[in-house]
Formats: C-alpha cells, sequence, structure tokens
C-alpha cells in the first residue's frame, strides 16, 4: 500500500504535477474490445495514469493477461474428440494474440475520419481495410497496417512517427511487439510484453531514489510518443 500509494505516486507527480494516479483503474473492456487488435477475453486493467501532456490528454494504464487454461481431453467419441481438439486449437490461437503490458490512450490533434491499424507482425490476424506498404522498409519488417483510406494513412504514418514506433518497441516491447490504432480521434498504443512496473514484494529491498528515477525515466519515455 505504501509502494504505490506514497512512493508511486510521488514519482508520478514529479514527471507531471497535475498527473492522477489510480492503481485499481485502466482501460475498460469494452474498449480494449472495441479495437480489435488483441484477444480481450481475459485481463485485469490497473495502474492508470492520466492528465494533460504537452497539451494532448491522455491515460496510460497496463493490462495484464490471465492465462486460459487450455487442455486436450480424449474419450471414447470420435466426435467430441474432434470438437475437444478445435476447442483446444481455438484456445491456443487466443493466447498467441493475447496481451499483457502497457496501453496507451490519448486525443491526436491531426483531424482523420476512418480507421488505420497498425499492427506487430508477431500478430496473423487480418484486420478490416486493405493492406498499406508504407516507404519505411524497416518499419514494413516490423508491421502492416490495415486502413480503408490510404491516404489518410499516409497523414498519420510520418517518417518520423514510424521511427519512433519502432525506438519504442526496442526499449519496451522486444519480440512481443508493438501494435497501434488510429480510431474515434483517438490514438491507442499497444506495448505487448512491456514489464508491469508498478509492483513491489515484500520481500525485495525497499523503494530507493533510483527506482523513483527510473519509474519517471520510462514514463517520460512513453509518453514521448505524443
Amino acid at each position: 500500500a505504501f509502494y504505490k500509494d506514497v512512493f508511486v505516486r510521488a514519482a508520478i507527480r514529479d514527471v507531471g504535477p497535475n498527473f492522477n494516479y489510480d492503481p485499481l483503474a485502466g482501460i475498460s473492456r469494452k474498449e480494449f474490445r472495441r479495437i480489435g487488435i488483441y484477444s480481450p477475453d481475459e485481463f485485469r486493467a490497473e495502474d492508470q495514469i492520466g492528465g494533460t501532456y504537452n497539451g494532448v490528454k491522455f491515460n496510460l494504464s497496463e493490462a495484464i493477461d490471465i492465462p486460459n487454461d487450455a487442455k486436450l481431453n480424449f474419450g471414447d467419441s470420435a466426435a467430441l474428440n474432434l470438437l475437444s481438439a478445435i476447442v483446444f486449437v481455438w484456445k491456443m490461437m487466443k493466447d498467441i494474440q493475447a496481451f499483457s503490458g502497457s496501453v496507451l490512450v490519448c486525443e491526436f490533434d491531426k483531424k482523420f475520419s476512418g480507421q488505420t491499424i497498425v499492427a506487430s507482425r508477431t500478430l496473423n490476424t487480418k484486420f478490416l481495410g486493405e493492406k498499406e506498404q508504407m516507404d519505411d522498409t524497416l518499419f514494413n519488417d516490423e508491421f502492416r497496417v490495415f486502413t480503408d483510406d490510404k491516404v489518410e494513412a499516409r497523414y498519420l504514418l510520418t517518417p518520423a512517427f514510424m521511427a519512433h514506433l519502432r525506438e519504442l518497441k526496442i526499449k519496451f516491447a522486444g519480440d512481443m511487439g508493438v501494435s497501434a490504432a488510429f480510431m474515434d480521434d483517438k490514438f491507442y498504443l499497444f506495448l505487448n510484453g512491456a514489464k508491469n512496473r508498478f509492483e513491489a514484494s515484500i520481500f525485495s529491498i525497499p523503494p530507493s531514489l533510483e527506482d523513483a528515477k527510473r519509474i519517471k525515466k520510462e514514463i517520460s519515455e512513453l509518453l514521448s510518443i505524443i
């Protein structure tokens, strides 16, 4: 209770004096499901930071996956065995697309009317809209872009933005990947695999000034995409 309510809260306010922090709040299941990039079935959202950064309203939270216990059970019936196998594969595919990491939601200062999805190549999902190849070959190696307006997609995905997205992947997500969405006048950033940075154990070393500096640095780097 001390670590989150006092220590973490103080570190966050040192990044932004007007930021608010709620360890029990986070992105809603309804909003997460509407975007449709990752499996929305079982996760808990927590550690929400909200406020205004560089004139842009944002919410940054963590969504922690609750894994399904997928088991393959065989019986005497061939039909039931086939059904069990189908359910097992379906659950495994859902787990491949499961999400545990950081979610940034913010207003977007550019006006747009369509929907553009930037999906990590670690995902095999086909999204609505046509697939678009961007001019950045390094970006294309790591991301797939689906959009219902190709002109708008290039307006949103500037060269600097694409480079910054790749940098955030290297810093925070590693092999799990980064995905993003432009829809409903908002920008969504998903860092799948980003560590749970706000947890402490009673068996761990007491929080130090170095821990506070690390939290401040990571939050500032995440908000730099704004």
